[in-house]
């Protein structure tokens, strides 16, 4: 007879308590449900939050020395020394005394993928790549190529990566640090439960299991970084803005409806969202199943399409 030992466990709340993979002996967790230490081993981090659960600062104990990194909403320090600050196209690192631009291109997800800084000391720009990181559909980075980072990076700015996220790779941790909780992209799952529920998919499933649409940078609910807006400007309107996107609060087989009419989409190109495969040249579509599953992933819920009136119809 064998015994079997629980390799996670976890508490009432359904955050995860221990992981014997990473030799994680115990993970506290505060009345947020956000973590406040894990013990590896005979070494710990720690976390310190204020009252509404935005990270100040995280202490690594790694035998003996020890790294405190805090936040000031832009503005990353450690050990009290500023590191960088983010800008719209990168981020301004600071090195003795001197400031310099990192610039970063980022997918479609917000992943970084690219880092790059001018490092000439004179008027001819010289470019050169700081770090290229290369993902698995869930997260875990590639490995065995381009694995150099260059110095002339800020090693501290440099573990943003997965959807904009910092990667915590101290003590082994190996853990993405989204504001609501953390996430292993390892295993594909979170180490606490989902805040927003969904009742078809597990509290500790990410991106709703499709990671190359959706990124959650939050932790929260899964998004779409670029139709948000649309979305929000559109839908909730509870009219026709006359391109072919409209609420219907008509009859009881109809109820807070959306529908979305093709043939104005496909008539009116300036609005952003019309970007879909129609035969060229004409109002119809080369196929309505392509079309259904583009348009049903971004309004997630689709009830129907009605192949005369050329609408589909969500709720």
């Amino acid at each position: 007879m064998s015994l079997k030992i629980a390799e996670n466990t976890y508490d009432a709340n359904g955050n995860m308590k221990t992981d014997a993979n990473k030799n994680i002996g115990s993970i506290t967790y505060n009345h947020l449900n956000l973590p406040t230490s894990v013990g590896v081993d005979w070494n710990a981090i720690t976390y310190v939050y204020d009252a509404t659960g935005v990270k100040l600062s995280k202490t690594v104990h790694s035998y003996p020395s020890t790294t405190t990194t805090q936040y000031a909403g832009n503005y990353i320090y450690e050990n009290n020394t500023l590191q960088f600050f983010n800008h719209p196209e990168g981020y301004v690192q600071h090195k003795n005394g001197i400031f310099s631009y990192v610039y970063q291109y980022k997918d479609h997800l917000g992943n970084v993928r690219l880092s790059y800084a001018d490092v000439s000391t004179t008027n001819t720009p010289v470019l050169e790549i700081i770090e290229e990181s290369n993902y698995y559909p869930f997260g875990l980075k590639h490995k065995g190529y381009n694995n150099a980072t260059s110095s002339n990076g800020n090693s501290t700015a440099q573990k943003f990566k997965y959807n904009g996220v910092e990667l915590e790779e101290s003590l082994g941790l190996n853990l993405y640090e989204m504001d609501m909780r953390q996430y292993d992209p390892a295993i594909a799952r979170w180490t606490g439960i989902d805040p927003v529920t969904h009742h078809s998919m597990s509290t500790y499933t990410a991106f709703d299991n499709n990671p190359v649409f959706w990124a959650d940078p939050s932790g929260a609910d899964a998004e779409k970084m670029d139709h948000d807006a649309h979305r929000a400007k559109y839908m909730g309107a509870g009219f026709d803005n006359g391109d072919g996107v409209s609420k219907n609060k008509g009859n009881s087989n109809s109820e807070n409806k959306t529908s979305i009419d093709l043939n104005k989409l496909y008539k009116n190109s300036g609005n952003g969202i019309t970007k879909y495969d129609f035969e060229k040249g004409t109002s119809s579509f080369t196929s309505s199943g392509q079309l259904l599953f583009e348009i049903a992933t971004k309004q997630r819920k689709c009830l129907r399409f009605n192949d005369t009136s050329r609408k589909f119809f969500f709720k």
